[in-house]
């Protein structure tokens, strides 16, 4: 978008506008050949209709000049994050039981990993200055996204991940393994792991216990969500005699390892059995862990009265010529 630095000068305009009317006045002035009709007359040539032209060239002109006095240029806005602040990983579980249908979205009934999405979406615009990064996991751990300060990258790459797509069981220490390991070698005044799950961990090679007392000597904070409610949860499954069908299933939660986690590095166990809730615990973690640091931002900008310059001075040149040469005036 063209922006203007000093369009004080667009008041010049009237100049041009004052010369084209006094042009324009003079030309009417002129005794002409009275023809029937104001279409041009048929096969006139290319050289009368450049004499026709040429009167607004110079108005024309003084415009383009008048627009390069006003400092047009191309902006850009760029931000700067200092290197050291608050960085979090994000453990989301995404293990078959994430399927469950007991979460609300603008109510509809929805997954809970349908859920955590928009949550979490909501999260991080709310961290603009913050390094985050996104771990996922079920039977397996892996890294859907490293830390980064582009959070609409992040949360394109958690938008993509589907229920199951790291297995169906739940590696609670391998996860925390991960993001441990994302958080390794960052230069930070915080180190943050949010984990998120709704099961009981069977699965991985490190144990979660192993897991937080890693993360305790790091000086890493894991701050632990545990997901649904002790009711059983709908789920939807393809009956092979009676077709899609809604079942319901008690999907138990490890209170008592996820507390412990929490505790082992300072971080705070949360209950989430529904959207608002899922949302009003996230808002917390938002509080608890604060950035230090201001975001600035500033503008990168490509100025362009260069080429506004040299239009006219080459508009002008043309001119010049014409009017010296194959369409001089007669006085």
């Amino acid at each position: 978008m063209i922006e203007f630095a000093h369009p004080v000068w667009f008041v010049l305009l009237l100049v041009p506008l004052a010369v084209w009317i006094i042009t324009v006045r003079r030309r009417r002035k002129q005794t002409g050949l009275t023809v029937t009709s104001v279409r041009p007359p048929t096969g006139m040539s290319l050289w009368l209709r450049l004499y026709r032209v040429l009167p607004i060239v110079p108005p024309f002109v003084l415009t383009l000049l008048v627009v390069a006095l006003a400092g047009p240029h191309v902006g850009h806005d760029r931000t700067y994050v200092p290197s050291t602040g608050v960085s979090i990983v994000l453990a989301v579980d995404v293990s078959e039981s994430m399927a469950a249908l007991d979460f609300t979205l603008d109510g509809n009934s929805v997954n809970r990993l349908a859920a955590v999405k928009a949550v979490v979406d909501d999260f991080l615009k709310k961290r603009p200055g913050d390094r985050i990064g996104l771990v996922v996991f079920g039977s397996n751990a892996y890294t859907q996204a490293p830390l980064t300060l582009d959070h609409d990258a992040l949360a394109l790459a958690l938008d993509r991940v589907s229920i199951g797509a790291a297995g169906s069981k739940t590696a609670v220490g391998d996860a925390l393994g991960i993001a441990l390991k994302r958080l390794e070698d960052v230069d930070s005044t915080s180190k943050v792991i949010v984990l998120l799950t709704d099961g009981r961990s069977n699965a991985g090679e490190i144990s979660p216990e192993s897991a937080a007392l890693v993360a305790k000597q790091a000086g890493v904070t894991v701050h632990v969500i545990g997901v649904g409610s002790d009711k059983p949860a709908p789920f939807i499954i393809n009956d092979p005699l009676f077709g899609q069908r809604v079942v319901h299933q008690r999907l138990e939660i490890d209170e008592p390892l996820l507390r412990s986690i929490a505790d082992e590095t300072g971080g705070l166990f949360f209950r989430a059995s529904d959207t608002e809730g899922l949302r009003r615990i996230y808002d917390t973690i938002n509080t608890l862990e604060k950035s230090d640091f201001k975001v600035m931002t500033f503008g990168d900008t490509t100025p362009l009265s260069g080429w506004f310059i040299g239009a006219a001075f080459g508009l002008m040149l043309v001119w010049m010529v014409l009017t010296a040469t194959r369409l001089l005036s007669a006085p």
